[in-house]
Parts: structure tokens; C-alpha cells; sequence
């Protein structure tokens, strides 16, 4: 990642794909095995 500019592996806020804090574990696994990468959790708004 050293030679990896912030803004190549940064990803737009369009394209974020996060769960809200009230999601059930099952909807948290299940958009974890489409996507496999880590997930914000966020409470009002992404």
C-alpha cells in the first residue's frame, strides 16, 4: 500500500455498501458474502 495513492483506494460514497445498527445478523451475513470485504455499521445515516 505504500506506493498506493488515498485517493485509489479510496471508494465513493455512492458505492459504499454499510448496514444499519438495527440490521439482524442474518442481513449482516448476508451482504457480507456478496461483497467480502469489511462493512460499516452506521446508526442514522452512511
Amino acid at each position: 500500500m505504500r506506493d498506493q495513492r488515498v485517493n485509489e483506494a479510496m471508494r465513493p460514497r455512492t458505492e459504499v455498501v454499510g448496514v444499519g445498527v438495527s440490521s439482524s445478523v442474518e442481513e449482516v451475513i448476508d451482504i457480507f458474502i456478496q461483497i467480502s470485504f469489511k462493512i460499516p455499521v452506521y446508526e442514522e445515516n452512511l
